[in-house]
């Protein structure tokens, strides 16, 4: 590679390209949201770069065979430690392209199916989410239209990966990956499943399966739920309370007393699994996002 007339070089004192140099000053003044590291003496100078980049927010790929690491071995190491952080890793300099016309192409559109893991039937939601959405955001949307609170959210397993916020992730034995992460650098296909883990004290389970995969789909689509059934979960209750009352309307046809499970609550207050309004659902989760 030769560096041309403009071409910006910045020179830097330690690992990181970040660290006291005008880097960030340089990409916000260009409207620059993705950066790409393709070589380097040292895999330090790399990697921390890399992670520097992740923090900041910056959509990183860094090329499989750019840093010279001791062994084979160790560079496998390097590549999946990226890879954790939220790097995409390109195999060879020959895939970068194919790789930036993907991640240029947001017209991607993922259909996925929620469920409550033991009662997929009754309680499910069918969504659509362009591919700029970030798993986190997609796992607020899930929860929050089966009135679960996303604080409770314990992370998203998928093929392998764990996607947890940073403060789940210090207590974490096993390596994860931020929920930051959006959909189009998930690599997911058709048949792909998710777990989301949600109040580990009361054991609840969403499955979230990838139904279909439209990747030139209408740019204009925003996240929206596109068919779905059944109210959602009841807060400080546990799976087995929520099948009862299921079973109780499904029995009597009549909504279930909450009473049965809140004393301090009227004889009147009740609670159906069936009510289910998609139009109120998109409108909720519509100025959910608008809130931000």
């Amino acid at each position: 590679m030769k560096i041309k007339k403009q071409d910006q070089i910045i020179a830097k004192t330690r690992f990181s390209a970040f660290y006291q140099t005008k880097l960030v000053g340089l990409l916000r003044t260009k409207g620059i949201d993705t950066l790409i590291l393709i070589g380097t003496q040292t895999p330090n100078c790399i990697r921390a770069t890399a992670y520097d980049a992740i923090a900041r927010d910056y959509q990183t790929i860094v090329i499989g065979d750019c840093t010279s690491s001791a062994s084979k071995a160790v560079q496998t190491s390097n590549l999946r430690d990226l890879e954790n952080a939220g790097v995409i890793v390109v195999k060879k300099a020959d895939g970068l392209s194919k790789t930036l016309h993907k991640l240029s192409c947001p017209g991607t559109i993922y259909q996925l199916k929620a469920s409550l893991s033991f009662m997929k039937r009754e309680m499910y939601r069918a969504f659509e989410f362009p591919a700029t959405v970030s798993i986190g955001d997609a796992a607020y949307a899930i929860l929050n239209s089966f009135q679960a609170e996303f604080g409770h959210c314990y992370g998203i397993e998928c093929k392998g990966v764990r996607y947890e916020d940073e403060m789940q992730a210090m207590y974490s034995e096993e390596p994860s990956q931020s929920l930051k992460v959006p959909l189009s650098q998930m690599n997911l296909v058709k048949g792909d499943g998710m777990i989301l883990i949600y109040a580990y004290g009361s054991d609840w389970k969403f499955i979230i399966k990838v139904t279909k995969v439209i990747p030139d789909g209408d740019l204009s689509v925003v996240l929206k739920i596109i068919k779905g059934d059944g109210q959602g979960i009841i807060e400080d209750i546990f799976p087995y309370d929520l099948a009862g009352a299921v079973e109780f309307t499904k029995k009597t046809n009549k909504p279930f007393p909450l009473k049965a499970f809140f004393e301090d609550l009227y004889e009147d207050v009740t609670w159906d699994y069936r009510d289910f309004d998609l139009n109120t659902q998109n409108r909720d989760l519509a100025e959910l996002f608008k809130r931000g």
